[in-house]
């Protein structure tokens, strides 16, 4: 196996979501390489730790056969649905479900048969039964809230009624 298909089944096994992680770290890590991240654990586990906190407030657990990505109501950004308040939409957790189902079904809709949502009025969860897919959302979503993107969602957005 030459080193390029080594590297093409690392990023398969790895997943898109840690895959997109470590372009940006090694991005603002200009002195290691892709090299160092999969092959030096130490390396590896700086990333890892990286990434948990480039996710933040999102937070992965895992539950026995499944992985959740979780944000809890003292992270609640209440004001990005200002707009939507005369809709009985004021931010809390269901509300949060359903501006991710709508980032989700118009941004990541190849993640959408693979979630399962549980959440409730102080809490947003999500998970699946494949950690790379929870890694993805959670990637994209920490993305969307540090560009300040989650507010384009708000009006396509259905009531979380629709969903309960």
């Amino acid at each position: 196996m030459s080193i390029l298909q080594e590297y093409e089944q690392i990023k398969k096994e790895l997943g898109t979501g840690i895959n997109k992680g470590i372009e940006l770290y090694l991005s603002e890590n200009p002195n290691l390489f892709l090299s160092d991240i999969y092959y030096k654990e130490k390396e590896y586990k700086k990333f890892d730790e990286w990434f948990k906190n480039y996710l933040k407030p999102f937070v992965i657990l895992k539950d026995n056969d499944s992985y959740s990505l979780s944000l809890d109501q003292m992270y609640f950004d209440k004001s990005i649905f200002k707009k939507r308040n005369k809709d009985g939409i004021y931010g809390n957790g269901y509300d949060y479900e359903s501006l991710i189902r709508t980032f989700v079904d118009h941004k990541l809709p190849h993640l959408s048969s693979k979630l399962f949502y549980d959440s409730e009025n102080g809490m947003f969860s999500v998970s699946s039964y494949d950690k790379k897919i929870v890694e993805e959302l959670g990637f994209e979503l920490a993305q969307e809230l540090r560009k300040d993107k989650f507010k384009d969602y708000i009006s396509e957005m259905e009531n979380y009624e629709f969903y309960l």
